[in-house]
């Protein structure tokens, strides 16, 4: 009697061998990778704690690109902040990210500057934005191999924001530009851009 005859089978075997055939399916079926370098991601909070974005124990994350020069960047504040805290139910977190440039954030520093002294005048520049427009974000400077890169880069311009999966860390959107510009709650939530960034979550 032919082995894999379905009619002739008795029913346990038939079980036995659908999952056999189910478990070779899923054993073959390659893992999920991150893409585009991104789990070699990190940088360091203003509190001088590193971060590994890989690391970050949530079912997504979202990174917000930033430049104290970038006027969209502070026209997004608003619709930024209400944007994360619709992530936060969601149990999602959402950084402010600066290049470790300071050239980038309108500093001048000398060509022998420490990494540690770049890191300070970028994290003290950004404290007059935080006082100044009341931000409320986790902001990180990425590390010093990672580049805005407006022609071939994973993030070309600011304002712009990334939204990823979790394990393995995965670049699932890149939003470019603000989310919203609106300044009150109610407008923010009418605006095209916001909702199709906050379906993106």
């Amino acid at each position: 009697m032919p082995l894999f005859q379905f009619g002739t089978i008795m029913p346990l075997k038939k079980t036995l061998f659908l999952a056999w055939v189910l478990l070779a399916v899923f054993a073959c079926r390659p893992a999920a990778r991150s893409n585009f370098g991104v789990d070699q991601w990190s940088g360091r909070l203003l509190d001088g704690s590193v971060i590994h974005f890989s690391q970050i124990d949530a079912p997504k994350l979202v990174l917000n690109f930033y430049s104290p020069t970038c006027q969209p960047c502070i026209q997004e504040i608003p619709a930024l902040e209400h944007f994360a805290a619709e992530a936060a139910k969601r149990k999602i977190p959402v950084y402010v990210a600066l290049e470790s440039s300071p050239s980038s954030h309108g500093l001048n520093l000398p060509a022998d500057a420490t990494p540690e002294d770049r890191f300070q005048a970028i994290r003290n520049r950004m404290m007059e934005d935080i006082q100044k427009y009341s931000m409320r974000l986790p902001v990180v400077v990425m590390d010093d191999n990672f580049r805005i890169n407006p022609e071939y880069g994973t993030v070309t311009g600011t304002p712009e924001t990334l939204i990823f999966s979790t394990k393995p860390l995965l670049l699932r959107y890149n939003f470019i530009g603000p989310i919203g510009t609106a300044q009150d709650a109610a407008t923010i939530e009418r605006q095209p851009r916001y909702q199709f960034a906050l379906e993106r979550l």
